[in-house]
């Protein structure tokens, strides 16, 4: 299946060891799931060869992240940075042998690219900031003020 441009939220380029081509992972909407998440769906590619087609690489990111975000591209590298070892074996199950052998070889460099650029100190993913209408609102001077009284 081809991936339709105009779903497409947003593209990482992810530099690789001295003399490889870059890692080129392009993000796509694909709805909403019965919570509310946004659901993406990732298409990975190197050196014009595409490892992962549109529609294997699934995830949903938090209902209140920013589709665009730092957020949602920390979990799209973090979703394509997954290799043999860091979770269960069923998880690769539909693997093919070739995209085992990549995600061996890249798996580590994609994870620590996620947190050198997305995560903090402590290896936290950086969350986006809260929209306006999200935030703490702190009371307006005119609401907290004595009215004024004619004597």
């Amino acid at each position: 299946m081809k991936a339709p441009k105009e779903l497409k939220l947003f593209s990482l380029r992810v530099p690789t060891y001295r003399g490889e081509p870059p890692i080129l992972i392009n993000v796509y909407d694909d709805g909403y799931d019965n919570r509310g998440a946004q659901k993406i769906l990732a298409e990975v590619k190197q050196g014009g060869k595409t490892i992962f087609p549109y529609g294997e690489l699934y995830g949903a990111l938090s209902p209140s992240a920013s589709s665009d975000g730092n957020e949602a591209k920390e979990h799209a590298l973090a979703l394509v940075g997954m290799k043999p070892g860091d979770t269960d074996a069923e998880y690769f199950e539909s693997y093919s042998p070739e995209q085992k052998e990549w995600a061996r070889k890249y798996g580590e460099l994609i994870s620590m690219y996620r947190e050198d650029r997305f995560c903090d100190a402590n290896g936290n993913p950086k969350r986006d900031r809260l929209p306006r209408w999200q935030r703490r609102r702190r009371p307006s001077p005119r609401l907290t003020s004595t009215p004024f009284v004619r004597s």
